[in-house]
């Protein structure tokens, strides 16, 4: 009996674990997962909302109407420097919030699910005063990713950052894992 259990467990942790997130406005899914919780701002842009937005960073977006090329060609997104990509982080000094890099690491290509695009990872120094924008306030060293993925006619970017802590690298690697798991457009039930 107890065996029977066991089993049963097993096959709801297994159908829970398989299910999805997907909007079909913006033809895109993920799969769902219990560290990371979507809250749609607008069309297609979503904020990852159970982790602390560091400097407004925590984000996914889907565009119907531009492909991957978009991102590639936009020195706002992703510049190339020498013979290497790397993705943009604004230089912030502000009297409320201050940014700062520290390490910018080549992107690299990749190719997921007929998809291809770029991830790289930034480090910096963020501070945040309390009270701007109704937090608490914060000021550390964060390590983000930034994810840029599609084809010729859609692409999903996404950035998501962390503190540089054991944990925070963690998160990190859960959410690269996540997003490498998207499925856009066409390739729904693939």
């Amino acid at each position: 009996m107890k065996l029977f259990y066991l089993a049963v467990l097993a096959l709801i942790c297994a159908v829970s674990s398989s299910s999805v997130f997907s909007e079909s406005r913006c033809n895109f899914e993920l799969s769902e997962s219990k560290d990371f919780r979507f809250k749609k701002i607008s069309d297609c842009y979503y904020e990852i909302e159970n982790h602390i937005n560091y400097g407004g960073d925590n984000y996914i977006s889907v565009d119907g109407r531009h492909g991957i090329d978009s991102v590639i060609s936009d020195a706002d997104k992703l510049y190339l420097d020498n013979v290497e990509y790397y993705f943009s982080y604004e230089e912030v000094d502000g009297p409320n919030f201050t940014r700062h890099q520290i390490e910018n690491y080549p992107a690299r290509h990749i190719s997921v699910s007929g998809m291809e695009g770029y991830i790289g990872e930034w480090v910096g120094f963020m501070q945040m005063l309390p009270k701007y924008k109704k937090n608490d306030g914060y000021s550390l060293t964060v390590k983000c990713v930034s994810i840029a993925l599609g084809d010729r006619k859609s692409v999903l970017t996404t950035k998501f950052c962390a503190p540089d802590t054991y944990s925070g690298n963690n998160f990190i690697k859960k959410y690269e894992a996540l997003v490498m798991g998207a499925k856009l457009d066409k390739q729904k039930g693939q």
